[in-house]
Protein backbone atom coordinates (compact mmCIF):
# COMPACT_ATOMS: atom_id res chain seq x y z
CA UNK A 1 0.00 0.00 0.00
CA UNK A 2 0.85 3.49 0.12
CA UNK A 3 2.42 5.54 3.33
CA UNK A 4 -1.11 7.01 4.15
CA UNK A 5 -2.58 3.25 4.09
CA UNK A 6 0.24 1.77 5.92
CA UNK A 7 0.01 4.83 8.76
CA UNK A 8 -3.80 4.45 8.34
CA UNK A 9 -3.23 0.90 9.38
CA UNK A 10 -1.27 1.60 12.16
CA UNK A 11 -3.10 4.18 13.80
CA UNK A 12 -6.11 1.41 13.44
CA UNK A 13 -3.18 -1.62 15.70
CA UNK A 14 -2.73 0.71 18.16
CA UNK A 15 -6.27 1.37 19.33
CA UNK A 16 -6.33 -2.77 19.00
CA UNK A 17 -3.40 -3.07 21.09
CA UNK A 18 -1.66 -4.20 18.15
CA UNK A 19 1.58 -2.02 19.01
CA UNK A 20 4.51 -4.38 17.44
CA UNK A 21 1.85 -4.22 14.54
CA UNK A 22 1.48 -1.04 14.45
CA UNK A 23 5.59 -0.52 14.64
CA UNK A 24 5.61 -2.48 11.71
CA UNK A 25 3.44 -0.39 9.53
CA UNK A 26 4.76 2.94 10.89
CA UNK A 27 8.12 1.69 9.69
CA UNK A 28 6.80 0.56 6.11
CA UNK A 29 5.15 4.27 5.90
CA UNK A 30 8.15 6.09 6.66
CA UNK A 31 9.73 4.09 4.67
CA UNK A 32 8.23 4.99 1.65
CA UNK A 33 7.14 8.89 2.95
CA UNK A 34 8.73 10.10 5.60
CA UNK A 35 6.82 12.68 7.29
CA UNK A 36 6.49 14.33 10.93
CA UNK A 37 3.20 12.56 12.37
CA UNK A 38 3.78 9.30 11.30
CA UNK A 39 7.10 9.32 12.94
CA UNK A 40 5.13 11.63 15.97
CA UNK A 41 2.73 8.68 15.96
CA UNK A 42 5.74 5.83 16.29
CA UNK A 43 6.93 7.63 19.30
CA UNK A 44 3.94 7.44 21.31
CA UNK A 45 3.96 3.58 20.22
CA UNK A 46 7.96 2.83 20.66
CA UNK A 47 7.41 4.89 24.23
CA UNK A 48 4.51 2.48 25.32
CA UNK A 49 6.57 -0.36 24.40
CA UNK A 50 9.40 0.91 26.29
CA UNK A 51 11.49 1.06 22.79
CA UNK A 52 13.07 3.67 24.24
CA UNK A 53 16.08 4.25 21.44
CA UNK A 54 13.19 3.58 18.60
CA UNK A 55 11.57 6.60 20.05
CA UNK A 56 14.34 8.80 20.08
CA UNK A 57 14.88 8.15 16.83
CA UNK A 58 11.24 8.52 15.22
CA UNK A 59 11.10 11.62 17.29
CA UNK A 60 14.49 12.92 16.03
CA UNK A 61 13.16 12.64 12.50
CA UNK A 62 10.11 14.08 13.07
CA UNK A 63 12.00 17.14 14.42
CA UNK A 64 14.03 17.85 11.22
CA UNK A 65 11.35 17.25 9.20
CA UNK A 66 9.20 20.01 11.21
CA UNK A 67 10.71 21.41 14.21
CA UNK A 68 8.00 21.56 16.76
CA UNK A 69 8.42 22.05 20.58
CA UNK A 70 6.30 18.75 20.90
CA UNK A 71 8.83 16.94 18.91
CA UNK A 72 11.47 18.66 21.10
CA UNK A 73 9.65 17.02 24.51
CA UNK A 74 9.74 13.98 22.47
CA UNK A 75 13.66 13.78 22.12
CA UNK A 76 14.16 15.20 25.64
CA UNK A 77 11.61 12.54 26.93
CA UNK A 78 13.42 9.63 24.61
CA UNK A 79 16.67 10.96 26.12
CA UNK A 80 15.74 11.01 29.81
CA UNK A 81 14.24 7.48 29.31
CA UNK A 82 17.81 6.60 28.28
CA UNK A 83 19.53 8.44 30.80
CA UNK A 84 21.16 10.44 28.48
CA UNK A 85 20.22 13.88 31.13
CA UNK A 86 22.64 16.26 29.50
CA UNK A 87 20.89 15.95 25.80
CA UNK A 88 17.41 16.23 27.06
CA UNK A 89 17.97 18.73 29.18
CA UNK A 90 18.63 21.54 25.70
CA UNK A 91 15.57 19.55 24.38
CA UNK A 92 13.17 20.20 27.19
CA UNK A 93 14.33 23.80 27.95
CA UNK A 94 13.26 24.60 24.25
CA UNK A 95 9.54 22.32 25.02
CA UNK A 96 9.21 24.09 28.54
CA UNK A 97 9.51 27.42 26.94
CA UNK A 98 7.61 27.25 23.82
CA UNK A 99 4.85 25.25 25.79
CA UNK A 100 4.82 26.86 29.67
CA UNK A 101 1.34 25.03 29.88
CA UNK A 102 3.01 21.85 29.13
CA UNK A 103 2.40 19.23 32.08
CA UNK A 104 3.93 16.86 30.08
CA UNK A 105 7.21 19.35 29.64
CA UNK A 106 7.51 20.51 33.23
CA UNK A 107 7.48 16.95 34.53
CA UNK A 108 9.63 15.62 32.05
CA UNK A 109 12.09 18.36 33.19
CA UNK A 110 11.71 17.45 36.75
CA UNK A 111 13.33 14.26 35.90
CA UNK A 112 15.60 15.10 33.63
CA UNK A 113 17.02 17.76 36.60
CA UNK A 114 16.72 14.95 39.12
CA UNK A 115 19.14 12.47 36.74
CA UNK A 116 21.37 15.60 36.43
CA UNK A 117 21.39 15.64 40.41
CA UNK A 118 19.56 19.03 40.66
CA UNK A 119 17.31 18.70 43.28
CA UNK A 120 16.82 22.25 44.42
CA UNK A 121 15.60 23.34 40.35
CA UNK A 122 13.77 19.70 39.97
CA UNK A 123 10.58 20.02 42.53
CA UNK A 124 9.48 23.07 40.97
CA UNK A 125 9.47 21.70 37.73
CA UNK A 126 7.46 18.81 38.80
CA UNK A 127 5.31 21.04 40.94
CA UNK A 128 4.12 22.75 38.23
CA UNK A 129 3.96 19.66 36.11
CA UNK A 130 1.28 18.32 38.58
CA UNK A 131 -0.48 21.93 39.06
CA UNK A 132 -1.12 21.46 35.24
CA UNK A 133 -2.72 18.67 35.51
CA UNK A 134 0.05 16.03 34.58
CA UNK A 135 0.76 13.29 37.11
CA UNK A 136 -0.54 12.29 39.89
CA UNK A 137 0.32 12.36 43.58
CA UNK A 138 3.59 9.94 43.07
CA UNK A 139 4.80 13.15 41.52
CA UNK A 140 4.49 15.11 44.60
CA UNK A 141 5.98 12.62 46.45
CA UNK A 142 8.85 13.11 44.05
CA UNK A 143 8.86 16.52 44.70
CA UNK A 144 9.07 16.10 48.35
CA UNK A 145 12.14 13.92 48.46
CA UNK A 146 14.23 16.20 46.42
CA UNK A 147 13.07 18.91 48.90
CA UNK A 148 14.35 16.43 51.24
CA UNK A 149 17.51 16.10 49.31
CA UNK A 150 17.95 19.78 49.34
CA UNK A 151 17.05 19.89 52.94
CA UNK A 152 13.88 21.94 52.78
CA UNK A 153 11.75 20.16 54.81
CA UNK A 154 9.09 22.70 55.05
CA UNK A 155 8.76 22.38 51.10
CA UNK A 156 8.55 18.87 51.14
CA UNK A 157 6.17 18.80 54.02
CA UNK A 158 4.02 20.70 51.99
CA UNK A 159 4.71 18.79 48.89
CA UNK A 160 4.10 15.29 51.27
CA UNK A 161 0.79 17.11 52.00
CA UNK A 162 -0.39 17.63 48.59
CA UNK A 163 0.25 13.62 48.05
CA UNK A 164 -1.62 12.64 50.47
CA UNK A 165 -4.73 15.23 49.50
CA UNK A 166 -4.32 13.94 45.54
CA UNK A 167 -4.36 10.55 46.76
CA UNK A 168 -7.46 10.83 48.93
CA UNK A 169 -9.17 12.87 45.87
CA UNK A 170 -8.04 9.76 43.38
CA UNK A 171 -9.72 7.53 46.02
CA UNK A 172 -12.52 9.49 46.63
CA UNK A 173 -13.12 9.86 42.09
CA UNK A 174 -12.70 5.93 42.13
CA UNK A 175 -15.80 5.29 44.77
CA UNK A 176 -17.78 7.61 43.06
CA UNK A 177 -17.10 5.81 40.00
CA UNK A 178 -17.47 2.54 41.35
CA UNK A 179 -20.79 3.75 43.08
CA UNK A 180 -22.40 4.36 39.52
CA UNK A 181 -24.97 2.20 38.47
CA UNK A 182 -23.76 -0.77 36.45
CA UNK A 183 -20.51 -0.42 37.98
CA UNK A 184 -20.67 -3.83 39.69
CA UNK A 185 -21.33 -7.10 38.53
CA UNK A 186 -22.76 -8.28 42.49
CA UNK A 187 -24.59 -4.85 43.26
CA UNK A 188 -28.09 -6.35 41.78
CA UNK A 189 -28.45 -9.24 43.69
CA UNK A 190 -25.90 -10.26 46.47
CA UNK A 191 -22.76 -12.20 46.07
CA UNK A 192 -23.38 -14.31 43.32
CA UNK A 193 -24.87 -11.47 41.43
CA UNK A 194 -28.48 -12.66 41.46
CA UNK A 195 -27.90 -15.39 39.52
Amino acid sequence: GNAFSLRSHALICTQLQLMERAMEYFEASVRLQPDDYTHSQAVVTCQHLKRYEDALRHATAALKINPLPDYNLDVGSALVKLGRYTEARAHLTIATTQLPQSASACIEMGFCLMGLGDSSHAPKWLEQGVRLGGGDFRVWLLAAGQHVKGSNHDEARRCYDSAVKACKAAARQTQQQNALPGAHPLEEGGEDGGR
